[in-house]
């Protein structure tokens, strides 16, 4: 009875050590995990800013070019009227028209 009591003693601390060593073994690999996972995010968070980043600038570079254009049509239209108003002929009133 004695040897048997030793048998299953033996079997459960086995047991035991067999699980600590599963135990260990997989917070050694959640903790791997984890590190990995927090590079990966920061690395995909880097790349989402840098890709926000880009657009914000194509956005602005369009602006500014559009904002560009619309101040050289300003001043061609401010040219035209100018040009069109001198080619106009001025209109006199009846009395300074020419009497001949």
């Amino acid at each position: 009875m004695r040897q048997l009591h030793q048998w299953l003693t033996q079997d459960w601390i086995l047991l035991l050590q067999w699980l600590m060593t599963v135990a260990e073994e997989w917070e050694a690999q959640e903790k791997v995990w984890k590190e990995t996972w927090l590079a990966e995010d920061v690395t995909w968070e880097t790349s989402q800013e840098k890709a926000q980043d880009q657009a914000q600038w194509e956005h602005w570079v369009c602006m500014e070019a559009q904002k560009q254009k619309s101040v050289e049509l300003l001043w061609q239209q401010a040219f035209l009227s100018l040009v069109t108003a001198s080619m106009l002929p001025t209109a006199q009133p009846p009395s300074m028209a020419l009497q001949g």
